[in-house]
């Protein structure tokens, strides 16, 4: 089950950082609070982020692929078409992010809430969202083929035109979801 935790803290004089380098060089140093950080197109693929608060970030078409994000906080963020497939965020903070159009396939969000998220048309092929919060989440046209779902909260989640093809949906209660028009071929419940 998610547990939400306390994102780090502004450090003194916070300026949130320019580029990936900056904000890598940071984060290596220690620093984990990089809120309102404008890192669109940033190349972070595969870089150790674990822990970082990436609150109201703007990350539209920043590359996250393989990025270790456990416990990321990423509050209200903009993940619009980012890359994040293969990444790890288990325990991570999405709530209220906006992530249309992004890639997450192949992805670990075990324990993690994306409650009230916008992923109109997200990948999330073959993605392991097992108790996630996906409360109020909008996920309309997305792409959960092969992904697991097992143990979510899906109250009042819209799934309109997804396509859950073989998604697990194991203790799932879908009796809020919308799934008008939604492809459900071969799920696991």
């Amino acid at each position: 089950m998610h547990h939400e935790f306390e994102p780090p803290v502004a450090p003194t004089n916070y300026q949130p950082p320019t580029s990936a380098e900056e904000l890598l060089l940071r984060y290596r140093s220690g620093e984990r609070y990089f809120q309102d950080a404008v890192l669109g197109g940033a190349e972070l693929s595969d870089a150790n982020l674990s822990n970082i608060n990436l609150e109201d970030a703007d990350l539209e078409d920043a590359q996250l692929n393989g990025a270790n994000l456990d416990g990321a906080w990423l509050r209200s963020a903009n993940l619009e078409d980012a890359n994040l497939a293969g990444a790890s965020l288990v325990n991570a903070n999405l709530r209220g992010s906006y992530f249309h159009g992004a890639t997450f396939e192949g992805a670990n969000l075990k324990d993690s809430a994306l409650p009230s998220g916008n992923g109109r048309g997200a990948c999330f092929r073959n993605a392991t969202l097992v108790e996630c919060n996906l409360r109020f989440i909008n996920l309309i046209a997305a792409d959960l083929e092969g992904a697991d779902l097992s143990n979510s909260w899906l109250d009042n989640s819209r799934f309109t035109r997804a396509n859950l093809t073989r998604a697990t949906l194991k203790g799932v209660n879908l009796d809020s979801v919308d799934l008008v028009g939604a492809n459900m071929d071969g799920i696991i419940s």
